[in-house]
Formats: C-alpha cells, structure tokens, sequence
C-alpha cells in the first residue's frame, strides 16, 4: 500500500470518527443524527456507493466500504464535499 492511500485512509476515519461524534451533542443523544446515519447507510450498501473504490483501495467485504460510506454521507453534502476536495489534492 502507497503513503497516499495510507493518508486517502486516515482522512476517510476521520471523517467517520467526525461524523459519529455528533450522535452526541452536549451530553445529549440526537435521534435526527441516527435517523441520518441509517438511512445514508442503507441507501450506501442498496446502491452499491463505496468511496473506498473511488479511491483504488478495495475492501475484502464489499458491503462494509458501503456502510463506511453511508456514515460520511450521513455527514450532508458540504461534508462530502469537503472530504472529496482533500482526497482530490492527494
């Protein structure tokens, strides 16, 4: 595995990590948080949408590049966006 891909990987956990940290929000559960994240994930792994592949790092399991996926889309598309714009840089 080449250094970009290793750093394409840390940028993708964390957004992960960004995204699952606002389930709570000053001490509080957020159920619109969870609503976002199941359905992101669900309609990730129904379409098959994987950013892993996008950026040539292929996962063993293939639905788990979708769910993966589906947590940072439930992060909204400024987020995704974002993200995107910094793998693009690599």
């Amino acid at each position: 595995m080449s250094w970009q891909a290793i750093l394409v990987l840390a940028l993708i956990v964390e957004g992960i990590v960004t995204n699952l940290k606002f389930l709570w929000t000053y001490d509080q559960f957020s159920i619109s948080r969870v609503v976002a994240l199941v359905i992101s994930i669900v309609l990730a792994i129904l379409t098959n949408a994987d950013l892993f592949l996008l950026v040539g790092i292929p996962i063993s399991v293939p639905f788990i590049g979708a769910g993966m996926t589906g947590i940072i889309v439930s992060s909204g598309a400024n987020f995704v966006n974002d993200l995107w714009d910094k793998l693009k840089n690599i």
